[in-house]
């Protein structure tokens, strides 16, 4: 097998999805960047390949990226597809094992059953190769902790600052009703109970006065991005007529979808399992659909069957 493992993996790296008649199909899964609680880690993002056996309908990427590579007809190279898996499963009938390129390893159990196990060094997985992950400790509660203990010390000093003033306070305020007086001896009597009254009063409201607050208003104008451009309802068709899709593309989202569409009238898009299909033409069967697709491709390089 020198065309088929090879295909798969360079595929991958641009689809999430190839199916392989007669075998199953290879998918990769994009896993996002993420933080590990246990290990106080946040985790690079990475890639995961799979293998699902119940999938054995062609969509018609592996056979038109051999034609596109060896200059040969989509017939021609689904020849070469149907021999090399009819060559697969010669070998793993006389071994325990087969290894299938880059992508991992097939194995037959005892009951024949087989499963895949994927290979590290499947260049499709390398898209986040390098990314290494960060520990990270969180500091909310401890910077928490340093404000409340912080604040607890600064407690007893404001105290005995505000007691201060409010003494020096007093003090002046006594020296100017006796400078005011004109004399102690010789002078207006000054009734002590009332001095003395005034007094306390003053310093319980110098000292019961709550410290003063600063209160800064930040207003924040966040300019709102630019409402996104809808296209016209006859660029989008939720639910095709027909089962059998011609796709030229996969996508995130429908924004990307109706990007790659652009101007051609003739391109349409729909949601399937998460993703947005952007497609040209839909058949009944899935034959109609592969005999359809070499008239699309010198317009559509990339464009395969996807049953919907």
């Amino acid at each position: 097998m020198k065309h088929v493992p090879l295909h798969i993996d360079y595929l991958l790296t641009r689809h999430h999805c190839v199916t392989v008649a007669g075998l199953g199909a290879f998918l990769v899964n994009d896993v996002a960047a993420r933080y590990d609680d246990e290990t106080e880690t946040y985790l690079a993002p990475s890639r995961l390949l799979g293998f699902n056996p119940e999938l054995t309908i062609s969509d018609g990427l592996l056979a038109g990226s051999i034609a596109r590579r060896e200059g040969l007809s989509l017939d021609e190279a689904a020849k070469i597809v149907s021999a090399e898996i009819t060559e697969f499963f010669c070998t793993l009938s006389e071994q325990h094992s087969v290894v299938f390129g880059n992508l991992g390893t097939f194995v037959r159990s005892e009951g024949g059953v087989l499963t895949f196990e994927p290979s590290d060094s499947a260049m499709c997985l390398s898209r986040f190769e390098g990314l290494p992950s960060i520990a990270i400790k969180p500091l909310a509660d401890e910077n928490a902790a340093d404000n409340a203990d912080g604040a607890h010390r600064n407690a007893p000093r404001f105290s005995f600052l505000l007691k201060a003033v409010a003494s020096m306070l007093l003090l002046f305020v006594l020296g100017g009703i006796i400078t005011a007086t004109t004399g102690l001896v010789d002078g207006k009597s000054v009734e002590r109970a009332m001095l003395s009254a005034f007094a306390g009063q003053m310093a319980d409201e110098i000292e019961m006065q709550p410290s003063a607050e600063i209160s800064r208003s930040i207003e924040l104008n966040i300019a709102a991005p630019a409402a996104e451009t809808i296209r016209p309802a006859s660029a989008i068709i939720p639910t095709p007529a027909t089962p059998y899709l011609l796709v030229v593309a996969s996508l995130e989202s429908a924004a990307s979808a109706r990007r790659q569409i652009g101007d051609d009238p003739n391109l349409k898009y729909v949601e399937m399992e998460g993703k947005y299909r952007v497609y040209v033409d839909s058949f009944p069967t899935a034959q109609a659909a592969m005999e359809a697709v070499p008239s699309y491709m010198p317009k559509y390089e990339n464009v395969w069957v996807c049953r919907r």
